[in-house]
Order: structure tokens, then sequence, then C-alpha cells
């Protein structure tokens, strides 16, 4: 681990895991200071209590600009540097996307070398989906976020996270009306209230002064800013990227209506899609799709746009007071994303030109469950126009603090709450 970071255990981990002692290298990817090399750190830490010498584990960044020109001017002399036995040794290399051809390097030291295992860190997708080009079934994708409020709530409080584990709810698993209905709920919400402001960075999270946490989340957008976008994507991205990131702010869980943003940034069009997909390509924004059908009552066009995390959208707004209600419940809604995108689901949304709406649905498997985000639960006509043309298994609707199940006909809708989602 390194030192002076505390770890705290990350649901990724036990996916990770069973992928150490195969051939196949290992890529972390997600945003930059969401806790890539504390967690690869980690790895090392595992590797060493199963009885791994040290001499066998190399740990590299390639933001070491003197690291990387080594490496790039000649990879095979670069490696066979730290091997000097038949036994596996483990290259660990933080953020790749700043080496030149990183596909074709690591292509090369895969085939040249069989007792090399390689764990590998990036925070830009595209670059690291080009370096997956180079090497189809040779590596395994994974994605790191910020905290979940689950390893969020493992930071501040052990006890209350225990608990939480047993009750909070599998939204796969609520066919036999299973909800176990906490009375922490409460406490719970205390904390995400925490998290809606600060969101789950982990410096962030770890640090208890309020004022020190929007020190940091301001350092860590202007880094973002200096490293990821200038130095990928040059520095003509650096104001336009500021400008529409702190438009979209304003429109958390919204629609995206491009015409729009056009009017209120100056930005042209196509330029302000091309951003906003530099702006997913590094994890701070992601968009869903509509989900359709019926291609003449249902929108399938312009996308719903949501923030990986609530700090780094509350510090490009200077807000960091809960909002009124019609903001809090965007917030609420963009809680319920960044737990599914944590569960690996992306969803869609559902929308009729008529205006009914389901904020989430997942199809997986011909089997379909809805979310509707709401701060006080309550149906309404879209929900039930939903079921009526889907046929879903079961809609869960959100609340506050409530639970309940509302039965019509063979219609289930759950009621949980938001923070045991």
């Amino acid at each position: 681990m390194v030192m002076g970071i505390k770890y705290i255990e990350r649901d990724l981990e036990k996916q990770v895991l069973p992928w150490l002692n195969r051939k196949e290298i290992i890529c972390i990817r997600g945003p930059r200071q969401a806790g890539k090399t504390t967690f690869v750190n980690h790895l090392m830490d595992v590797l060493l209590s199963k009885n791994t010498a040290q001499e066998q584990i190399t740990y590299i960044s390639f933001e070491d600009i003197l690291e990387r020109n080594k490496l790039e001017q000649d990879p095979k002399q670069y490696i066979t540097k730290y091997i000097d036995s038949k036994n596996i040794h483990y290259f660990i290399f933080d953020e790749v996307q700043y080496i030149k051809e990183a596909g074709h390097i690591l292509k090369l030291i895969c085939d040249s070398f069989n007792n090399v295992k390689l764990i590998v860190t990036g925070s830009s997708s595209l670059d690291l989906n080009k370096v997956g080009s180079y090497l189809v079934g040779r590596v395994i994708f994974f994605e790191l976020y910020p905290f979940s409020f689950s390893e969020f709530l493992c930071a501040k409080d052990k006890k209350l996270y225990q608990h939480y584990l047993n009750y909070k709810i599998d939204i796969f698993k609520l066919a036999n009306n299973n909800v176990k209905k906490s009375v922490f709920i409460t406490d719970l919400n205390n904390y995400l209230k925490e998290y809606l402001l600060f969101g789950g960075y982990p410096k962030v999270v770890l640090e208890p002064n309020i004022e020190l946490k929007k020190t940091l989340l301001k350092n860590l957008f202007y880094t973002y800013v200096e490293k990821d976008i200038v130095n990928l994507y040059g520095n003509q991205y650096k104001d336009k990227i500021v400008k529409l990131l702190t438009y979209i702010s304003s429109c958390i869980s919204d629609v995206i209506v491009y015409d729009d943003i056009v009017k209120n940034t100056g930005l042209y069009f196509e330029e302000t899609k091309n951003i906003i997909s530099i702006l997913e390509e590094t994890y701070v924004v992601k968009r869903i799709s509509p989900f359709f059908r019926n291609k003449i009552t249902e929108m399938r066009k312009n996308p719903k746009i949501y923030f990986y995390d609530f700090g780094l959208r509350n510090v490009l707004l200077d807000s960091f007071n809960l909002p009124e209600e019609i903001v809090l419940g965007k917030l609420l809604e963009n809680y319920i994303f960044i737990n599914l995108i944590n569960k690996n689901i992306v969803p869609n949304f559902w929308q009729t030109k008529s205006k009914a709406e389901i904020d989430f649905v997942i199809s997986k498997e011909n089997v379909i469950i809805a979310i509707e985000s709401k701060k006080v639960a309550r149906t309404g006509k879209g929900l039930w126009s939903f079921y009526d043309e889907y046929s879903p298994k079961y809609i869960l609707l959100t609340d506050f603090d409530k639970y309940n199940i509302i039965q019509k006909e063979n219609k289930i809708v759950y009621v949980v709450p938001f923070v045991m989602f």
C-alpha cells in the first residue's frame, strides 16, 4: 500500500482477484484520483501475502516522462532489466494512456515474455480502447469509479456499513417480497446528504474538514483539465471544457437539448458533441439512451446526461448546500445512476412524446425492470403506462425514507428508500 494512504475495500476487488494468476493483462480504468493507484498497490500487498517475492513485483508510473521515454525507445530491453529468473514477474504500469503506441508496446511485451504479468491503469477510456484493439483476447477491462455509497459508508462508519450490507436491496431479487426494513434510515440519510454534496473521490471522503474538501475538489478539477484534457486532447479544449461542463452541471439528470447548449455556451453543434464525448472518455459525465420500441410515440434521439461524481459537479457551481426540492430530486436521480453504473449496469430511460416517462429501464435477458426516482413516492400515469406497454417484472419506486409495496391487479411496485438502493 502507498505510504500514508488508507485503503478502503473496493467492491471491484472481488472481481479482479481471480485474474491475478492468469496470463491476461488486467486493465483498471476510471477517473483521475478515483483510487486506481491505491487499488493496484493493494493488489501488490495481496501478491506479497501469497508469498510472491518483493523482487517479482515492479510498479512504474508513466506520468514520469523519463520512464516513459525508456520504455518507448526499447520495450524489450526495458522489461529484461527487471527480470532475473523464470518466476512470474508482475509489472504494474500506472497511467498507460501517456505511453505512445501503448497497445503496440503491451502486445510486444506479451508476445516476447512468457513470465510477465501486466496490471495496467489509465484514466482515458478512448486511449485504453485503442490499447484493447491490439490485445483482443489478452486483456480484461475493469472500471474503478469514485466510491459508491457503499464504499463511502465503509470509510465513514464500519458498523453502520455492515448493517447496510445486510439490508440494502438487490434489484434483481425482489420477486418474493423480501425487502428487509432498516430502522437506521435517518442515520444512513445523514451520510447520503454528505455524499450528495461532496461525492466519492477517496481523498475528499477521507478528509474531515469541509473547507479542505472543497479545496481538494477544486484541485482535482484543475488537475483534470491540465493533465487529462490539455495533455491528451490539446490546449484548444481547455476553456471550452470548463464552459460546457459548467452549463451541464446545471442540467444534471436532464435530457440533453443540443440546440440549447449551443445557444447558452456559444459552442458549435459538432464541437459540443465532440467535447461531451471527451467528457465521457475521461469519466466525468455519462449519456444514457432512450428505451423505445414504438417509433411513432416514443422519444428515441436525445440522451440524458449524468455525472459520475457529485463533488465534481458541485465544485463547478460552487454549490455545497442541499438545494431546493427540484434540484435535490435531480441529484437523487443521479445517485441512482451512480449505483447502477457501479453494478456495471448501463440503463436506458423511457419517455413518450406526450411526456410520460420512467427514469431508468434495465433490460436483461428478456427481463425488464424499471426504476422511477421520486423524493416522495407516488405512482403516476407514466408508471402505469409503462407497465401496460412493456409488462416489466416489477417497478422500483424510490422515496427518501419510506418502504411500501403497491399492487394493482398483477402489477407490483416496490417503494424503497434511495439510500437502500
